[in-house]
């Protein structure tokens, strides 16, 4: 894969809310892009429309010069920052569903990931804590041989330890020729993986580039950058 993801024009409204303006910009493919910004800046909304999810009122986001709501749902794995399992489901019955629905699921990885965070495979989803629920959906998106990663806070509710095995695994799958468009507000923890950071404020692109040129042309880490834009 060596084109870009286009996002050309794209505009989302939710009644009188502008929850993306206009934003135009190419996401580089095999790479880890972070999207930034506090809350209400169009970050989830931006992360739904990548995941073919979300219609845009106005512009278009292309894959290989197809629609993004048209790629095969193999290719894209999305990970929502809200509950998406059924809560009546064991861990066991998540993993065998998600593998009956995506090609390429691999169990053992899933077996391997589960078992390093000691989830319990009978465990209900209904009797998970919050940072449990994360790290299973991480291990469901991790486990699948998608082309491009989406995921919404991966490390919001997890320690650690446990935070730094999802980087490694992050960084494990790059390897691969693998794409992550990562939404983060643990900055200091991720922006290192950042090959390029998209900063969002109020639905418009504040800032858009490579985060090495970004770090040089303000003399400042992702993180302090981010204190400068948003806090002043």
């Amino acid at each position: 894969m060596d084109k870009a993801i286009e996002i050309k024009n794209f505009t989302k409204k939710y009644e009188d809310l502008i929850a993306l303006d206009d934003i135009t910009l190419n996401i580089n493919l095999g790479n880890i892009t972070g999207i930034l910004g506090p809350n209400g800046s169009g970050k989830t909304t931006l992360l739904k429309a990548l995941a073919g999810l979300i219609y845009p009122d106005k512009g278009e986001i292309n894959l290989n010069e197809q629609k993004i709501a048209n790629i095969d749902k193999n290719k894209i794995a999305y990970l929502p920052d809200e509950k998406f399992l059924y809560p009546n489901q064991s861990v066991k019955e998540s993993r065998d569903m998600y593998a009956d629905f995506y090609e390429g699921f691999d169990k053992e990885l899933f077996d391997k990931i589960l078992e390093f965070f000691y989830l319990n495979k009978k465990s209900k989803i209904s009797s998970l804590s919050k940072g449990d629920y994360k790290k299973l959906g991480l291990c469901l998106n991790l486990a699948r041989n998608a082309e491009i990663y989406i995921f919404d806070e991966p490390l919001d509710g997890l320690d650690p330890i446990s935070a730094a095995k999802i980087i490694d695994l992050i960084i494990d799958k790059l390897e691969n020729e693998k794409t992550f468009v990562i939404c983060t507000h643990q900055i200091a923890l991720t922006e290192n993986l950042f090959d390029e950071v998209i900063f969002l404020s109020n639905g418009k692109v504040h800032d858009f580039g490579k985060a090495r040129e970004i770090r040089e042309q303000n003399q400042m880490d992702i993180n302090d950058y981010y204190d400068e834009i948003y806090l002043g």
